[in-house]
């Protein structure tokens, strides 16, 4: 199958959940609050060229109008958290794309597959797009 080549729409964070762009075919933004999600943007940050002979990393795994790697359904990667969770729980975007407890209803875009311990982590997830059920 096939992979979608997307986009970045603006600065994307890494490990972190995107939404589709309203504002082009085949562009992502980093997930806001509940928002549905399309997957996890890449692990790592770009590189930036800074006086013409040496790079560094810009911080984001995505900038504005060039191509990030984005983990769709059943796939594996790393997200952000914003909270301790614990292992299986689902997990739906934050105001900064990391992951938080979904609650019954909510917009989940994955599922933990370890625990973390505290906020900023990076766990192991199971990208899983759907609705928490009761």
């Amino acid at each position: 199958m096939d992979r979608i080549q997307y986009v970045a729409g603006g600065n994307i964070y890494p490990s972190r959940f995107v939404k589709q762009a309203t504002t082009a075919p085949f562009t992502v933004v980093q997930a806001t609050a509940g928002a549905a999600v399309v997957g996890i943007s890449q692990e790592g940050t770009t590189v930036v060229p800074i006086d013409g002979f040496t790079n560094a990393s810009s911080g984001f795994a995505g900038t504005e109008g060039l191509p990030i790697k984005v983990f769709g359904e059943h796939s594996e990667c790393l997200l952000e958290v914003a909270a301790a969770v614990a292992a299986g729980t689902l997990l739906k975007s934050d105001a900064d794309g990391k992951g938080v407890a979904a609650s019954t209803g909510d917009l989940v875009g994955a599922r933990a597959l370890e625990a973390s311990t505290a906020a900023g982590q990076k766990i192991r997830v199971a990208v899983e797009i759907q609705r928490a059920a009761a």
